[in-house]
């Protein structure tokens, strides 16, 4: 089964005492703040890559390194894409739709960026809800091509992207598997945790953002380094 925080420890509650083996696959991104995982643990359990599997290792003491394995193949359908040469010099911006952020802050943040010269955007909603028409309609007003249900690496591969504009999402991390800048932007410091996490570039203000986003765009090592410590 996934790891499904709403439903996990249920499921590995009943197999426990019915002596059924339970393997858990990693649908999400691991941290230490998942009680869930920290309490519970299946009888074997997948993960993305070895820096997930030491993740839960260190978050739950209970796995021995046999019960965690690693299989990127289930997580990336195409490994072709994540060694494609990518051209930084122009931000190709893909907003990654999150609810924390709100269609408000949407808003402003894309009039925000459309005034940005030599600047390519484009939007991703959440597949599994209806976007939001007033979104919609500014997007369209303002010539921004946007998804809804495509494959997020026929996305890439079209557009060129060479940044995810997002807040708390794992896409991020797909990101870095795919060349990509992983931006998380955390709007008056409400998330600390990101803060915290060494793995995305952070932006706290829309302030100056053409220099910043430029300035991301120079850190080729920082990424090509975030990509072998998550993913290979």
């Amino acid at each position: 089964m996934i790891d499904d925080y709403n439903i996990m420890s249920f499921f590995i509650i009943v197999c426990d005492s019915l002596s059924i083996k339970i393997t858990g696959y990693m649908h999400g991104r691991i941290t230490k703040n998942h009680y869930i995982h920290k309490k519970y643990k299946f009888s074997s359990f997948i993960t993305w890559s070895n820096y997930f599997k030491s993740k839960i290792m260190k978050i739950n003491n209970q796995y021995k390194s046999s019960d965690v394995k690693t299989n990127i193949k289930l997580k990336f359908e195409n490994k072709k894409i994540s060694s494609r040469k990518v051209k930084y010099k122009i931000p190709s911006i893909l907003i990654i739709q999150e609810n924390e952020i709100g269609n408000k802050l949407y808003k402003i943040i894309i009039k925000k960026l459309i005034k940005i010269n030599n600047l390519k955007l484009f939007f991703k909603f959440r597949p599994k809800e209806e976007p939001n028409k007033l979104l919609v309609n500014l997007l369209e007003n303002n010539n921004i091509k946007f998804y809804h249900t495509e494959n997020i690496e026929d996305i890439i591969v079209k557009n060129q992207i060479n940044i995810f504009l997002g807040h708390n999402s794992t896409m991020l991390l797909d990101a870095i598997y795919y060349n990509i800048f992983p931006i998380s932007l955390n709007i008056n410091n409400k998330n600390k945790t990101i803060n915290k996490n060494a793995n995305v570039f952070i932006i706290k203000s829309l302030v100056g953002i053409d220099r910043k986003l430029n300035l991301i765009l120079k850190k080729k090592k920082v990424l090509r380094n975030l990509k072998k410590k998550i993913w290979i």
